[in-house]
């Protein structure tokens, strides 16, 4: 620098670990900073640019630090000059073009522009900056601040800052955000100039991660320099200190993680599937939570490393109030839990678990992975003292057993020389076998070839008999030295006699019982006397072999052979007979009842009370069971073999279990005979009387199926509901029968509303109970709203014991009835209306007649017409009670419409144009026949045609259309008259009806007439009509082939 040629005064020296550092004072045109200043505070530069920023920063380096320098400079758009590498002339030219270009003019020509860049650069700056007052309050924030407060920048300027300014040092600030949660900041503090006053200039760099990373490393760093020490303290650890290592290590661990406890829990020793072998408690906690019982967590953390490592619960209280461990956890105090696998070579052993009480902790997996050691050398310690321990005991064992046990113990060399033998069992029964020490046992006839295969690795187990009244085990086992070499072989030899012996009689017991529980299970599968029989013969036999065998039954003192196998079943029925008259049954069952005992005759030549039959001479050996049920003896089963003294007591004793069984076998057998025959009896009667109750209810049933009243049943349960409807009933309401079975009465009730002016359900439930019945009419309600006038009568029924228990209500539509009864009532007013016209008539003309004679050919011309009409009348009234009662028989023949309709259309075409009123016709082309009465369908298109002249004013038109529809005709009889209203539609065929915009009267019959006639040949009637347009009568007829004949 002195050799730059620059004034003096232009250069100074500044030391950054002044107090302050603000080299505004100085007015610089270059600032030149060493990089070592740049190590010691990282954050010089952007401290220098926010103070200068319009001055040139070069960064002077050496070579070893270039790239580094680099690195820092790019930011802050500095330069780097290496001064080992590159001329001091570069350095002298960079500082004279500042000087020439960095002058007072040019300054204040780009201060807005910098001023600009400045507020940029705050505003984008990842840092935090503040200006703080000297009453410490918040004065300028820019955005980064204002996150890392967690605050809006509007609330934040104004508010005090709270923490201690240290100027010229960097800081740590623990900031609490307004979230609650915990930031880092490194703060820098300068003093400098806000409105015109002093001020401070604070820079916040949020280093939350890198410091909670450093503190996490740190603490790393020490748990794995912790886990090294206890691992070193492991390695060549004595046995006995193993227990009280693990007790220090885990309160070491506990205390350095944060821990109130630590444990160790083994899955493996017995009795308890779960148990605390070691244990570290705070003294904070120790004896504060009780003990609780370790069934529920053993099968959660069973479950849990089967699947993984390790298991950390942050917050035992968020886990779900039915979770497996959360009440244990909850009842020991735990708020977060940690715990680790222990692993014998890859075998889960147990689990090392860390709880903390006080407070929560955040524990991380990674600290698991590091404690993990921690595990694996407590699995290791605690594996080698267990095999010591083992160790030990099997030595003490071994010694016991050699020194009190009957055993003998030996060893041998790779040449299979016996070393050494020693035991007791030498000295008390097998001292020949001290034969083998000091020789090659290789050759030795009982345990040679084994010997060899001993020594090929092999494990083995030579049975030998020493001598004929002993057995011995000897059990031979291979030696090696540490390389795995086998170097000899140990053998134990032990004294099994008694043992075989034992062996061989369960292995004769147990055959024996499994024999017998199979023939329990045989004897008990079948209820048959015949395959009882068998199975007892067959399963005797495989108890005790022998040549024959039979069953003989007693039946009122007299005996029987039933079941025969062998070469008993040889003998004739005849020679058994012949047996049974030489023996006296009964005094034999006397005495077999008396002594009760099995008949043993090891030898029949040398018995003297043996009776020999023919064909029984090869019978030598017999045995003789008594097969008694209740005290009775019903029974003898006999066993025959041609082998003198075959049969023992033994076999006596084998064969007195399986009579017990046969005994209650055919006792089973003939009480299932006798059951059998009653159940038959039972199932006849009840079949027959089954037969009788469904009869008597199919009648019931079909009655109250075809009734056309509706019937539902009340019975009381809880409250009275319906149990019963009938198809009637259904129809009649509209309602399924689920959704009427099994609802109360007062539910019913409310779908079926009566007037008010009708009795209540309550007042019919009344009478019930006091009458005992009810009847009377209700205005009722269907499911689809219409209403319907019905008839109910209700009737008590009541239990055997008078007790009051249903209700049953028959419930008829009486709506037609009342309908029918209106149209009678209405049908007299009308006949008899229609008949006192032409009475009075008839009284007027005679009354006429009497006063003017002279008139008489007028008036007898009157009379006659008005007779005419009175007949007509009561025709009509005759056809429609006929019609109605089914007792016109029509003369169907085989007809052409077309032809019928002509021939009325012809006939009354002259009226039709006496009244100028246009009658058509369009027929179908295709002929269509029907099977009908001719006159009386003749009838019915006369009356709808004579209906549509006096309906139809003149000028007017009347159509007649013939068409085809499927195997229907149909017939449409239009005209354009004055039409019928909607309500006069309604009723157009009841009897006596006349529309009241017609200017003819007639009877009112015609229609009524003509429906009952469409309707007898099987066909429809319809009517259509618009006031003002006209009227269309559809009838419709059934079609038939031509080739039909008349009926």
């Amino acid at each position: 620098l002195q050799s730059a040629d620059l004034p003096e005064p232009l250069i100074v020296f500044v030391e950054v670990d002044e107090p302050t550092l603000d080299l505004r004072t100085f007015a610089p045109d270059v600032i030149l900073v060493t990089c070592e200043h740049l190590y010691r505070s990282p954050s010089l530069l952007g401290h220098l640019v926010l103070q200068n920023p319009e001055v040139p920063l070069i960064l002077l380096t050496d070579s070893e630090h270039f790239e580094a320098a680099c690195a820092l400079a790019e930011p802050y758009a500095a330069l780097t000059f290496d001064y080992q590498h590159h001329d001091g002339k570069i350095l002298r030219q960079l500082i004279h073009f500042a000087l020439r270009h960095n002058d007072r003019s040019s300054a204040v020509r780009i201060l807005s522009e910098q001023e600009n860049l400045l507020q940029n650069l705050v505003n984008h700056n990842a840092d935090g900056i503040l200006v703080i007052d000297h009453e410490g309050i918040i004065r300028f924030a820019n955005p980064a601040a204002a996150a890392l407060f967690e605050r809006p920048l509007a609330r934040l300027l104004g508010m005090p800052f709270g923490y201690p300014l240290v100027l010229g040092q960097m800081t740590e600030l623990d900031i609490m955000t307004q979230s609650g949660s915990e930031r880092i900041a490194e703060m820098r503090v300068v003093q400098t100039l806000w409105q015109g006053r002093s001020a401070y200039l604070a820079t916040l760099r949020d280093v939350t991660e890198r410091i909670q990373a450093q503190r996490y490393l740190q603490q790393r760093l020490a748990l794995e320099s912790l886990l090294a020490t206890i691992s070193a303290q492991f390695v060549s650890l004595p046995i006995a200190e193993v227990d009280e290592r693990i007790a220090h290590a885990l309160e070491t661990l506990g205390n350095f993680i944060g821990a109130d406890r630590a444990m160790l829990l083994n899955f493996t020793l017995p009795p308890s599937p779960l148990t605390i072998t070691h244990l570290w408690e705070a003294p904070h906690i120790v004896g504060r939570f009780p003990d609780v019982p370790l069934e529920a967590p053993y099968h959660f953390y069973k479950e849990v490393f089967e699947r993984q490592e390790v298991l950390i619960i942050p917050e035992v209280q968020r886990l779900p109030e039915d979770h497996v461990v959360r009440s244990f956890l909850t009842a020991r105090g735990v708020r977060t839990l940690m715990a680790i696998a222990m692993r014998d070579q890859g075998t889960l052993r147990g689990c090392l678990i860390f709880s903390a009480v006080s407070q929560a902790r955040p524990w991380h997996y990674e600290d698991a992975a590091l404690l993990a050691i921690a595990a694996d050398v407590f699995a290791s310690a605690l594996r080698r003292a267990e095999i010591n321990r083992t160790l030990r005991e099997s030595e003490a064992r071994l010694r016991f057993a050699v020194s009190n046990a009957p055993i003998a113990l030996f060893t041998f060399d790779s040449e299979g020389v016996v070393n050494f033998m020693e035991g007791s069992l030498l000295d008390a029964h097998f001292a020949e076998l001290r034969q083998w020490r000091g020789y090659s046992a290789l050759g030795d006839v009982f345990i040679g070839a084994a010997l060899a295969r001993v020594l090929q690795g092999e494990k083995q187990t030579v049975v030998i008999r020493p001598n004929p009244t002993s057995v011995l085990e000897i059990r031979l086992m291979p030696l090696q030295d540490e390389n795995g070499q086998i170097i000899g072989g140990i053998g134990i030899s032990i004294d099994v006699t008694e043992r075989q012996r034992a062996q061989e009689a369960e292995v004769q017991r147990s055959a024996v019982l499994k024999i017998l529980a199979e023939a329990s299970i045989a004897l008990t599968s079948s209820l048959e006397t015949e395959r009882v029989l068998e199975t007892i013969l067959e399963y005797a036999e495989r108890l005790v072999p022998c040549d024959g065998s039979t069953v003989i039954l007693f039946d009122l003192g007299k005996g029987y052979v039933s079941m025969a196998r062998g070469r008993s079943s040889h003998v004739t029925r005849e020679r058994w007979k012949t047996l049974f008259e030489r023996v006296d049954v009964r005094a034999k069952i006397e005495y077999i009842r008396r002594t009760n005992r099995a008949e043993l005759i090891p030898n029949t030549d040398e018995a003297p009370h043996w009776i020999p039959i023919e064909g029984t001479e090869w019978i030598k050996s017999y045995i003789g069971l008594p097969i008694e049920i209740e005290g009775q003896v019903v029974g003898l089963l006999n066993f025959d073999s041609a082998t003198p003294n075959f049969f023992t007591q033994e076999h006596v004793e084998r064969l007195q279990t399986l009579v017990g069984y046969a005994a209650i076998a055919l006792q089973n057998a003939r009480l299932y005979s006798t059951i059998q025959q009653n159940a038959k009896d039972l199932e006849r009667h009840v079949r027959r009387r089954t037969l009788e109750l469904e009869a008597e209810r199919a009648r019931l049933r079909a009655i109250l199926d075809a009734i056309e009243e509706g019937v539902i049943f009340f019975e009381m349960q809880d409250i009275w509901r319906a149990t019963y409807t009938n198809p009637a009933f259904h129809r009649l309401f509209g309602y399924a029968e689920s959704e009427i079975v099994g609802r109360s009465v007062q539910e019913l009730a409310a779908s079926w509303p009566m007037s008010e002016s009708q009795v209540s359900i309550e007042q019919i439930g009344q009478i019930l109970e006091r009458e005992g019945y009810w009847q009377g009419e209700v205005r009722s309600a269907r499911r689809d709203g219409s209403r319907f006038e019905a008839k109910v009568a209700a009737s008590k029924v009541t239990d055997l014991r008078g007790r009051f228990v249903g209700t049953v209500i028959l419930v008829r539509d009486i709506s037609a009835e009342k309908r029918l009864q209106a149209q009678k009532d209405r049908f007299i007013a009308n006949a008899a209306h229609e008949l006192r016209t032409p009475l009075t008539n008839l009284k007027m003309r005679l009354y006429l007649l009497r006063r003017q004679p002279e008139a008489a050919d007028d008036h007898l011309r009157v009379l006659e017409q008005v007779t005419r009409r009175m007949q007509a009348l009561v025709e009509d009234l005759l056809d429609i009670t006929r019609f109605e009662r089914g007792m016109i028989a029509l003369n169907r023949e085989q007809l052409c419409l077309q032809e019928l309709i002509e021939e009325v259309i012809h006939v009354q075409r002259p009226h039709f144009e006496q009244k100028q009123v246009a009658l058509h016709s369009a027929l179908a082309e295709e002929a269509l026949y029907i099977l009908a009465d001719a006159e009386r369908l003749t009838q019915v298109f006369t009356n709808l045609l004579v209906n549509a002249l006096n309906y139809t004013q003149e000028q007017g038109q009347v159509l007649v259309r013939l068409t085809r529809e499927a195997e229907q005709a149909v017939v449409d009889v239009q005209d354009n008259g004055i039409g019928i209203d909607a309500e006069s539609l309604k009723h157009v065929f009841e009897p006596f009806f006349r529309t009241h915009l017609g200017t003819q009267r007639g009877t009112g019959l015609g229609l009524t007439i003509a429906q009952e006639i469409v309707q007898a040949h099987g066909g429809t009637i319809e009517a259509f009509s618009q006031v003002g347009h006209g009227t269309t009568m559809r009838v419709r007829l059934p079609l038939v082939q031509q080739a039909h004949t008349a009926i």
